[in-house]
Order: C-alpha cells, then sequence, then structure tokens
C-alpha cells in the first residue's frame, strides 16, 4: 500500500495523495471525489489488533468513519475475515454531499497484506 505525497507544484496532478495498492490506483480530485483506506490487522509481535483509517483529507476520514458506522452489519457479512481487513471507501459528489456519499470501491485485503518483494541485494562485484 501506497500513498502518494502531495505536489504542490502540481495540484491538478491526480497522482497526488492517491492511494496504490496491488497495482490500483485510486486517485484523489479535489473538490469531488476521494478516497479513505480503512484496515484492521495485528501485526505479528502484538497482542492487540490495529484499526487503521486514512483518508486523502479530512472529509476522507470522516466519511470512512460515517461509512463504518452505516455499514457494518453489512460488512459482516461481507467480509471474509473481521480480523485482517483492507478496504478503500469512495466520496463522491464531495461539493453536494459532504462526506455522505460513500460507496465501498474495492477489497484490497489480499494486495494490501501480500508480502513484498524483497530487493535484490548488489553483490561486492556491483559496487
Amino acid at each position: 500500500v501506497t500513498l502518494r505525497p502531495y505536489d504542490p507544484a502540481n495540484p491538478g496532478d491526480p497522482r497526488s495523495l492517491s492511494f496504490v495498492v496491488g497495482g490500483r490506483t485510486f486517485p484523489w480530485h479535489r473538490g469531488d471525489r476521494e478516497h479513505a483506506l480503512v484496515a484492521r490487522f495485528t501485526p505479528p509481535e502484538a497482542a492487540r489488533p490495529v484499526f487503521l483509517i486514512i483518508g486523502q483529507t479530512a472529509i476522507g476520514n470522516r466519511a470512512a468513519v460515517d461509512f463504518l458506522k452505516r455499514e457494518h452489519r453489512e460488512l459482516t457479512r461481507r467480509l471474509a475475515s473481521l480480523d485482517r481487513f483492507c478496504l478503500i471507501v469512495g466520496v463522491r459528489a464531495i461539493a453536494t454531499y459532504g462526506h455522505q456519499a460513500t460507496e465501498l470501491t474495492a477489497d484490497v485485503t489480499e494486495a494490501a497484506f501480500r508480502p513484498a518483494p524483497v530487493p535484490d541485494r548488489p553483490s561486492a562485484a556491483d559496487l
């Protein structure tokens, strides 16, 4: 999972603040459409789970929380596991509906928790 940084030099660039998960990009369109990542997992060395909400802006954060409050029963039926999941929640028509027009855009659990490939280490000959 990658959250691309905001680029103030290119404020209209849809890559700015976009989430990239498993090769899929979830762009940020200021004032119109944005996304939030919602995940729950337990790190290997931890005894308690982590619940993570990351919006592309504060509107995305609030929208994700409202989405969870409204859709939690449906998500308990729909998700393969409540112990570990990663979802992308979309917020649309922000200028009209603010944080209230949300939808489950993608369940990216498999891609988000897939181990990252280990880069090749340079050999002494490469240095």
